[in-house]
């Protein structure tokens, strides 16, 4: 039984630290896009972002979306995109800058991906981060 209850304390406080790493994920990412990108430039015509109850939508141009929500039972951020496809991120707390990594490669940060697939929907370098798109 204590092992039981043992187990429901860390499953519980691993969902309390994901909860939190992507609600401040989904956060930043809708206010770095809403901030550097959404009518910012005039090229960027039907260009707007949402985020609600755990999804972030961001409306690239008239036909380009990219979708990033959470999915709690897994732990972890789903990415969808019209360049790079679906994608899964797991959550490593240990590089909390660049934590959101894919679950099929590690090498794959979600932060780096996105901006990868921006700059090429927009055909410009996307930075989110950092110095001035």
């Amino acid at each position: 039984m204590r092992a039981s209850l043992l187990g429901r304390f860390a499953s519980t406080r691993a969902m309390v630290t994901y909860e939190r790493a992507a609600e401040d994920t989904l956060q930043s990412l809708f206010d770095a896009f809403d901030t550097k990108i959404v009518g910012r430039v005039p090229s960027y015509d039907s260009v707007d972002a949402t985020l609600s109850s755990g999804v972030l939508t961001l409306k690239c141009g008239t036909s380009n979306t990219i979708v990033i929500n959470k999915q709690p039972p897994n732990l972890q951020l789903w990415f969808s995109s019209p360049i790079s496809g679906p994608r899964r991120f797991n959550w490593n707390p240990s590089d909390p800058i660049r934590g959101w990594r894919c679950h099929r490669d590690s090498s794959v940060c979600l932060f780096a991906l996105l901006e990868s697939d921006l700059s090429r929907l927009f055909k410009e370098p996307i930075k989110l981060y950092g110095a001035s798109s």
